[in-house]
């Protein structure tokens, strides 16, 4: 920063020019020395190595110089750490962390109905509730307490260390995310499936109906230009679901930041995070979305019920602003349900 060039440049110098004044008086009164001591004064801003060196130094420097050049040697080490400094904090960090043990604190767990989804910003409810309105999604919207709580939201019963990418891709632990009404809704638009003790994710979905990467691809042929892994790199996915495309995007070179609301389908974003994708739960309703603007190649949404025309296309304006120049707009809004032969 500005602040620490001031302390470390300017300040810095000004120390350097007084010390090498002090050395350049000293080589003067000492010029009779022999050659072995002047390489000593030379030396002195070494880190003494050993014991012998240390005494030889301490005759030869008066005890204010020696001292700053102690001090100058703890400020370089300061900003540019050693192993052996770098080992010792490890160590007193762990002797930190061994002692805060013992001080017998316990957590407490969170008293919520909502079990292991509980988000303290999306479920205060006493908040949710006094809204004058929700037909801006304002009950989707995070609204944290005043109070941060301090309590551990519990595990699912029967949680396991999650599947290791890239087969969590394709499979989580069942108890990890034990919601079955996604599986039930969304079954049949090959979303997510109960087998066995997994939850296994086909690389469909509603969108998909011939696989993630066959999608992807098409895209791909429908607009050259997006150029996947190349023009293309960085995608917003809204209204992701379980977020297979942004699952599927990586073997395309590309990384996708997925996210959906927690809706009726449940928490679907802790499908994606078990997985191994990023998302993070987030509505398009009142508030900008939470990213710097000009940061995305491409913004896809796969038949999301968001309504972009509402109110002179404001959603549309807000995702202008998280585009860059020349970025696309992928909306793909089949009608997959119908059977019709237009449709088919």
């Amino acid at each position: 920063s500005a602040e620490s060039g001031k302390n470390y440049g300017v300040d810095g110098t000004a120390d350097n020019l007084k010390h090498v004044g002090k050395e350049a008086n000293l080589t003067e009164e000492k010029n009779g020395k022999n050659q072995d001591e002047h390489l000593e004064l030379s030396a002195g801003h070494n880190i003494v190595e050993s014991k012998e060196n240390n005494q030889a130094s301490n005759e030869i420097l008066p005890a204010g110089t020696q001292s700053e050049i102690l001090t100058e040697t703890t400020t370089q080490n300061g900003a540019w750490s050693t192993q052996a400094v770098e080992s010792q904090n490890e160590k007193k960090s762990q002797q930190s962390s061994t002692s805060s043990k013992n001080n017998d604190h316990h957590w407490k767990l969170c008293k919520s109905t909502a079990g292991p989804d509980y988000i303290p910003c999306l479920d205060n409810w006493q908040v949710i509730r006094k809204l004058p309105s929700t037909m801006h999604y304002e009950h989707r919207e995070r609204h944290c307490p005043d109070e941060a709580p301090t309590c551990l939201v519990p595990l699912p019963e029967g949680y396991k260390r999650s599947v290791k990418w890239p087969k969590s891709r394709d499979k989580i632990w069942y108890y990890n995310v034990p919601h079955t009404k996604l599986a039930e809704v969304k079954g049949h638009q090959n979303w997510v499936k109960v087998t066995g003790e997994y939850l296994t994710f086909p690389g469909g979905g509603t969108q998909f109906v011939n696989g993630a990467l066959h999608y992807i691809d098409f895209i791909r042929e429908s607009v050259p230009e997006i150029a996947w892994g190349k023009r293309t790199r960085v995608v917003l996915d809204v209204g992701c679901g379980v977020a297979s495309f942004g699952g599927y995007l990586f073997e395309r070179n590309v990384l996708a930041m997925s996210f959906a609301p927690k809706d009726e389908h449940e928490a679907q974003v802790q499908f994606a995070l078990e997985r191994g994708i990023p998302a993070i739960l987030n509505v398009m309703g009142t508030k900008r979305l939470p990213f710097p603007s000009s940061v995305f190649d491409l913004v896809h949404c796969a038949r999301c019920r968001v309504p972009w025309h509402v109110e002179g296309g404001k959603l549309l304006l807000e995702l202008n602003r998280v585009l860059r120049p020349g970025g696309y707009f992928v909306w793909s809004a089949t009608p997959v349900y119908r059977k019709g032969p237009e449709d088919v």
